[in-house]
């Protein structure tokens, strides 16, 4: 068995990007300034660039077996992530993004498609690839899966890191289970019910209990003190 230096469960989709001068008016035409069509997904993103700098690493994940299905699969084998735990069902459709990038100010506008019946069940892990790995990742769109992945990491004392996009239902759960849980400002003080990063930081440390919450204007916060 072929062991990798890091693991990655969760999201990947192909990105159609359109970079606009500024952002569209409702029912109008603009011309596109730029256009590019590119891998993405929050924990395949991370793992390509992991591969960049060197680091073995292989994407779990549910696909079909459609043309961005294919599209997905040969960005991550030019990248060279490997995608063989990647299991394909001829039923689904492979995910994809529209996004449109505000050139005036940097601001992106996502639209996505995301089926439920897609997850991965916690049965369909590859537990022995991911108690020999160093580092997982996960995010929670997979976040039955990635619930199981963290409690392997825990009993094999493997560091696990969340990217998490949403607010979901399994998502107080799946922070409890990581080491290091990573969110946007928006979204932790959404979960938090707090008006600050600073506050989400400290609330999300009280309550979840991470290795570490960070805000950038404030000290670490870690379980050593």
């Amino acid at each position: 068995m072929k062991q990798f230096d890091a693991v990655g469960i969760g999201r990947c989709t192909a990105d159609h990007i359109a970079v606009t001068p500024h952002y569209p008016a409702e029912d109008k035409k603009l011309r596109i300034s730029e256009f590019t069509q590119q891998g993405g997904g929050l924990t395949a993103t991370t793992m390509v660039g992991l591969s960049r700098l060197g680091v073995s690493s292989t994407f779990i994940a549910k696909l079909g077996e459609d043309s961005i299905s294919r599209f997905i699969l040969d960005g991550f084998d030019a990248e060279k992530v490997d995608t063989s735990f990647v299991l394909t069902d001829p039923s689904l459709n492979g995910p994809f993004s529209f996004i449109i990038v505000n050139r005036q100010t940097g601001s992106r506008t996502i639209l996505h498609t995301w089926d439920e019946t897609r997850r991965l069940s916690p049965k369909e892990l590859p537990r022995k690839t991911i108690s020999s790995a160093r580092l997982v990742l996960v995010d929670d769109y997979e976040a039955p899966a990635a619930i199981e992945a963290a409690r392997i990491c825990a009993r094999m004392r493997i560091p696990s890191v969340l990217d998490a996009d949403g607010v979901c239902e399994d998502l107080p759960l799946l922070i409890r289970e990581v080491d290091y849980p990573v969110l946007s400002s928006h979204l932790a003080m959404e979960l938090t019910t707090t008006n600050t990063p600073a506050r989400a930081a400290r609330r999300l440390y009280e309550d979840f209990l991470p290795r570490l919450a960070v805000d950038v204007r404030l000290p670490l916060l870690g379980r050593n003190g």
